[in-house]
């Protein structure tokens, strides 16, 4: 039981305190349990069954902790910056609080340097203004959730990895909630991985979000979450693909005010469905390495340019409004090396739309939605590398934009309307196949 230990020691050894049997406790509020914050100094705790509880953490102003618990948990209240070589324990939770930023970095071990097992969680924060949380090495748990918080920024290095089986990853930078440009950003270097096997990942931060990369097997709505309120979702490398959800059912809901990828970088995925908005000025930009159902695409000031290499499919489940929405002059371009199925609303302001398949194009009419297409003054053009069609009841409605329909094999047509009454208003083309009436 601690009351307080002092020393300006700035080795290694510079305070090592040993439970053998039991627990390191707090013994009191009067003094800081452990100082030792000379630049350099470590701090080794080492116990069988805990240090520090949760309503009672060790009060800590150090400079480098090393933790190890046999079976228990570690609570640390650290009063201004630290850096955590290393907190073990075996089926306890992890929770470290520091004033200042929060940094992990276990020096080059070969092992995690946060790691617990079981049912135990791990916290981890930054709390003070402008405080950061630097995590350089990886963190590691099982069944518990995993959080990481900082006031200002989570910053994560190419060694930093995060992984848990079935807990739940929560990794928030502003956690503040300032919600304005400056408030924190969420980087993970070039080769971070975020994964858990079933798991849900949440990431959320004022300023951009930069990704390595992102996996898990969980299968609900709620699969991964990412929004950025005041920034963009930005691709951090190619050592991973950026999100991978493609268990089905799994849902990947992406928001931001600036942009999500760029047409020239855009967001690489591996996932069943996608819920996608960016609310401010910015354009929204996805590769499907597989099959893709767009849930929701949605610009309010910018275009939206997605690509599958499978099957793609608009379908909103009857969500009200258009699935598929470019606001202001931006462009909509879906393609897709296999497939398309358009069962919910694709429409743009004034900018172009543009539905290109190698194998057949479908718009169908349901119960739930309807797959219309329209632009006030964009042009429409479709491409499909079999067959085109659509089923009686729907639109293709170009406003005062041309409308261009191609395909290899059968096109079947319901409705198809522009006010245009230039040279080039109307083309519909058939190859090898016949122009059929929809309806």
């Amino acid at each position: 039981t601690l009351g307080q230990l002092t020393t300006t020691n700035a080795t290694a050894n510079a305070v090592r305190v040993t439970s053998k049997s039991g627990m390191i406790l707090d013994g009191g509020d009067i003094d800081t349990d452990i100082v030792a914050d000379s630049v350099g100094a470590i701090v080794t705790l080492n116990s069988a069954t805990g240090i520090g509880t949760s309503g009672d953490a060790i009060d800590t102003t150090i400079d480098q902790l090393h933790a190890t618990v046999g079976n228990g948990g570690i609570d640390i209240e650290e009063t201004a910056a630290l850096t955590v070589l290393n907190a073990t324990t075996t089926n306890g939770t992890i929770d470290i609080t520091s004033v200042g930023s929060l940094t992990v970095d276990n020096a080059g071990a070969m092992t995690n340097a946060v790691s617990t097992t079981g049912t135990g969680e791990i916290h981890l924060a930054a709390t003070d203004a402008g405080s950061d949380v630097n995590i350089n090495d990886g963190i590691s748990g099982e069944m518990g959730s995993l959080t990481i918080q900082a006031d200002q920024s989570v910053n994560f290095a190419a060694e930093g990895d995060v992984t848990t089986t079935s807990g739940d990853i929560l990794i928030k930078a502003d956690s503040d909630n300032e919600a304005t440009a400056g408030g924190g950003a969420l980087t993970m270097a070039n080769g971070t991985l975020i994964s858990t096997a079933t798991g849900t990942v949440t990431l959320d931060a004022a300023d951009d979000i930069t990704l390595g990369g992102i996996s898990t097997g969980n299968a609900t709505a709620n699969a991964v979450q990412i929004d950025s309120t005041s920034g963009a979702i930005v691709d951090g490398g190619d050592d991973h693909v950026d999100i991978v959800a493609d268990n089905p059912g799994a849902v990947v809901t992406i928001s931001s005010e600036n942009g999500i990828g760029t047409l020239a970088n855009a967001i690489e995925t591996t996932i069943d469905q996608v819920d996608a908005t960016v609310n401010g000025t910015g354009d929204l930009n996805i590769d499907e390495t597989s099959a893709l159902t767009i849930l929701t695409a949605t610009t309010t000031n910018g275009s939206i340019n997605i690509d599958a290499v499978g099957d793609l499919t608009v379908d909103d489940a009857g969500a009200a409004g258009n699935a598929v929405s470019a606001g202001a002059g931006g462009f909509a371009t879906l393609t897709t090396n296999a497939n398309m199925q358009v069962n919910s609303e694709i429409a743009t302001n004034n900018g172009p739309i543009t539905l290109q398949a190698e194998g057949d194009i479908e718009f169908s009419n349901n119960l739930m939605d309807n797959g219309n297409v329209s632009s006030a003054n964009g042009d429409i053009q479709i491409f499909s590398g079999n067959a085109i069609t659509q089923d009686d009841g729907l639109s293709i409605n170009a406003g005062t934009g041309e409308i261009r329909i191609e395909a290899t094999n059968d096109i079947t047509l319901a409705n198809v309307f522009t006010t245009n009454a230039g040279a080039n208003a109307l083309l519909i083309r058939s190859t090898a196949g016949a122009l059929l009436d929809g309806g």
